[in-house]
């Protein structure tokens, strides 16, 4: 007899505006499996959840899908309570992370998870697939550590697709760890062992775009490039020695992309 310890998680968000149209409300929020979808509070007219992990993982072999859906109209920031461990499964085998995201016309979205931590001997897959109305407003921030204190990392996939109005915006891949030779040569990541992205799309940076800069290109504090997209967006990538690190260029970033703007211009995220 056969026996699997693998484990499917899933988890479904809808925000909503509520009826006087002053705040956000959640009419679908519940998770199955590792994940526990958290209404943590509701601040001014932003709906906020948290994810809440209930074991380790995830762990070779397990399924994840997320599914978030934010109206038209309203605003939702999600976050969770820790950083995500990927580990070797006792059966081996590859997990995978999907996250799939759908923002209306004049709704608000902040995705900030907390790093995903690649340790060693795991195997994991992770998808984000993004589809934006014409006048939705997005902040999604991603951040991948290389295996934890001392040791390598397992091995890492990522894919980021973005698209609004049905014209993409973004379609990058990215292959880190063991099997993938390149990931730490000097055109990669180098000697740094955190990488991440932060992605800005609001129908207001097309009156005001921003030229390709470089935010940081120190060898001991890590590297950081702001880059315009198409379709109002902005894309900051950064790599440095940890997340820590990363997080605070990629907030950096996140603040230059705003001196861009004239002042009073930027409401909702600029204050998420």
């Amino acid at each position: 007899m056969s026996t699997t310890s693998t484990v499917a998680t899933s988890v479904s968000i809808h925000a909503a505006p509520a009826r006087d149209g002053d705040e956000t409300v959640l009419p679908v929020l519940n998770g199955r499996g590792a994940l526990v979808p958290f209404h943590s509070r509701t601040r001014g007219d932003h709906a906020h959840v948290t994810l809440i992990d209930t074991m380790a993982g995830p762990l070779g072999g397990d399924e994840i899908t997320i599914d978030a859906t934010v109206s038209a109209g309203a605003r939702l920031r999600v976050d969770s309570a820790g950083c995500a461990l990927a580990l070797a499964g006792p059966n081996g085998g590859t997990a995978t992370h999907d996250t799939r995201i759908t923002v209306g016309d004049e709704a608000e979205l902040c995705w900030s998870p907390e790093p995903v931590i690649a340790a060693a001997g795991s195997d994991l897959i992770m998808r984000n697939s993004v589809t934006l109305a014409p006048k939705a407003r997005l902040l999604l921030r991603d951040v991948q550590v290389l295996g934890r204190a001392e040791e390598s990392p397992g091995k890492l996939a990522t894919c980021l697709t973005v698209a609004r109005s049905g014209k993409p915006i973004l379609d990058q891949e990215l292959l880190f760890g063991a099997g993938n030779p390149t990931w730490s040569s000097p055109v990669v990541l180098a000697d740094h062992r955190a990488t991440g992205n932060l992605l800005y799309v609001s129908p207001e940076l097309s009156e005001v775009m921003c030229a390709p800069f470089l935010l940081s290109n120190s060898p001991g504090s890590g590297h950081a490039m702001v880059t315009p997209l198409a379709e109002s967006a902005v894309l900051v990538t950064a790599a440095a020695p940890d997340a820590r690190r990363v997080n605070t260029l990629l907030e950096e970033g996140h603040q230059r992309i705003h001196e861009t703007l004239d002042s009073g211009i930027m409401t909702g995220l600029t204050n998420m």
